[in-house]
């Protein structure tokens, strides 16, 4: 009960649009505690690649409940593979970033961009997604 008191909390604060506090709640038992693919490995060079506002099914990709962590994981990612790997672990276990195996987004807007040089780019997007049957506000990171 602590843990969907304090994720209710931080989702309140962040002003986070959720339809349904039980489909919020169920997704930290979804997230899986360590990325299954090489999530810090891989580059992700074109943020156009990605549709807006269309409804879609991505695969492994992380979810954060709030921008700071997602861009977090993402300057870690451009550091380096362990420093990323570490950024996530930590974020797992406090349940508040995860790599979903599948999950239906709807991407509102790139809300943070890696630098042209980083060797490791990527994209933070707001997004809407799909827990349980009801959309909550979220941020993702694709990983590929």
């Amino acid at each position: 009960m602590r843990g969907l008191r304090i994720l209710f909390g931080a989702v309140t604060l962040l002003g986070a649009s959720v339809t349904s506090i039980g489909a919020w709640a169920a997704a930290p038992a979804a997230l899986d505690p360590e990325p299954q693919t090489a999530a810090g490995a891989a580059a992700i060079n074109a943020p156009g690649l990605y549709q807006l506002e269309v409804e879609m099914t991505v695969k492994n990709w992380v979810l954060c409940i709030s921008q700071p962590l997602a861009e977090g994981l993402l300057k870690a990612r451009e550091t380096s593979h362990d420093d990323f790997l570490t950024a996530y672990s930590q974020a797992a276990a406090a349940h508040t970033c995860g790599q979903m195996p599948q999950m239906q987004v709807k991407l509102q807007k790139a809300v943070y961009e890696s630098a042209p040089d980083a060797t490791n780019r990527g994209t933070v997007f707001n997004a809407l997604v799909n827990l349980s049957g009801a959309w909550a506000a979220a941020y993702v990171v694709p990983v590929e």
